[in-house]
This record gives structure tokens, sequence and C-alpha cells, in this order.
């Protein structure tokens, strides 16, 4: 718990980080959010539809921009509601759903943002005080070329772990493990189970670029496999509160999605 109140004591010493990491959050996802409000506008008009979805849920209508909806608009489904939102992006993930243009803009935009502004983010937290817009910057610069290798080499690994091994466990394995079952019921415990051995891959791929980064901060390490061995070494010294940090960190995430 030590390590997960410091970061937390951290985060919070720093609200200008936190508050920036939201404005580049909102500000990638406006024009967005902006496209999709215009398409529903567009479609409903001043019918008396539009009335009723301003009243409350009008399900039909619903239904119908869903029919006729394309690009952004494919988005506008009941998993938009709640946690629901946070369900339908883990089954996207694990289920390999393609992502539609203008979202895999988006996040490729805020992932390069992201590899920016993360340098000079963990520069501040592992100085424990302030160090004013320039060091900020200045920090950002000096990691974003160092991440943006590491983000190659993470690219690399995950494009192996959709392309191929999701491909092993889910096309192959799971196919094989199920192919003469007549009882439903163990077909889906193998489904989970491929599901879990696949979110652990992930989870485990996700661990190791993420304490690289730290290393590189901290120890300011120019190696990329360096780091990254640094990295794992760390994790197998001290798998129990690595894992239990990590637990903690996605309940709180969990919990404080909308």
């Amino acid at each position: 718990m030590r390590p997960w109140c410091d970061g937390w004591r951290r985060l919070v010493s720093a609200p200008a980080a936190v508050a920036g990491v939201f404005m580049f959050t909102l500000l990638t996802a406006l024009p967005l959010a902006l496209s999709l409000r215009d398409a529903l506008e567009d479609h409903l008009g001043s019918s008396l539809a539009a009335d009723d979805a301003a009243d409350g849920v009008n399900y039909d209508w619903w239904q119908e921009f869903s029919a006729q909806a394309s690009g952004l608009g494919t988005t506008f489904t009941p998993s938009v509601i709640g946690f629901a939102t946070t369900l339908d992006s883990v089954s996207g993930l694990l289920d390999e759903r393609r992502l539609i243009t203008p979202i895999a803009s988006a996040l490729a935009i805020y992932v390069m943002g992201w590899l920016f502004v993360c340098g000079g983010i963990l520069d501040r937290y592992a100085r424990g005080h302030g160090i004013g817009a320039y060091g900020f910057f200045a920090a950002s610069g000096t990691f974003f070329l160092r991440f943006l290798r590491l983000g190659i080499v993470a690219a690399v690994v995950y494009w192996f772990l959709f392309a191929y091994v999701h491909e092993w466990l889910f096309a192959r394995w799971y196919v094989t493990a199920t192919r003469d079952l007549d009882v439903e019921r163990t077909a889906f415990y193998w489904r989970v189970l491929m599901y879990a051995i696949f979110t652990a891959l992930l989870a485990a791929t996700t661990l190791v670029f993420d304490y690289a980064k730290v290393r590189i901060v901290i120890e300011d390490r120019r190696s990329m496999a360096g780091a990254l061995i640094a990295a794992s070494r760390f994790i197998v010294r001290n798998p129990a509160r690595v894992a239990g940090l990590y637990l903690l960190n996605d309940r709180g995430r969990r919990c404080g999605s909308p």
C-alpha cells in the first residue's frame, strides 16, 4: 500500500499535471463529440422524436438512427451508457474489433501526444516538487524520442500478440478444445480461459513497458533494451508487490469510470 499511497501523494501535489492531462484528453475527444452531435442533430431535426429524445431515451428512434448510421455514428449504441462503455471497450479489445477511421486517428494523435508529455509527467513525479513549465517541456522533449523508440518496440510486441497469439488462442486452441463438446457451459469456460490468458499477456506486456518508462526517466537511460531488461528484472523480483499495485490502480480506474 505504501507505493500506492505515495503515488497518490505525488499526484495530488501536482494538480497542474493532472489538469493538463485532462485538458489534453478533452481536446482530443472534443472533435469526435462535436461530429457525433452534428450527426444526431441532422437526423433528429425538428421532428417529434427530437422532443422525445430530449425528455428521455427513445429506443425506437435509436434503432432507426443506428440502422442508417455510418462512420462515427455507428458508435452511438446503448453501450455508451454508464459502465457498459468499459465492458464494450474491453470486449472490443479482446475480440480484436477494428476501430473506425475517426477513432483510430484520434487515438493515434492521443498516443503521440501522450508519448511527449509522459516524460515531463514522470520527471515531475519523480522529483517530488514543482519544475515549472520550462522544466516540464524540457523533460518532455528530452524523453520523447526515447519513448518513441520504446513505443515502436511496444507496437511490434502488441502486433504480435494480436496478429498471432490471439489467433492461436481463439482460432486454433479454442476451436480444437471445443470441437467435440456438446455442453455449452463447458465451451463458455474454455472461452473465459482464453480471455484470461490473453488478458494476462496484455497486462504483463503493459507492465514491462510502463516500468521501462519509469527506469528511463529515473535512471536517465538511453538504451531501450537496457530499460526493458531492468524493468523485467524488477517485476520478476517483486511479483507480488507489482501485481498488487497494478490491481489497485486498475480498481481505481474502474471505480472512477463514469
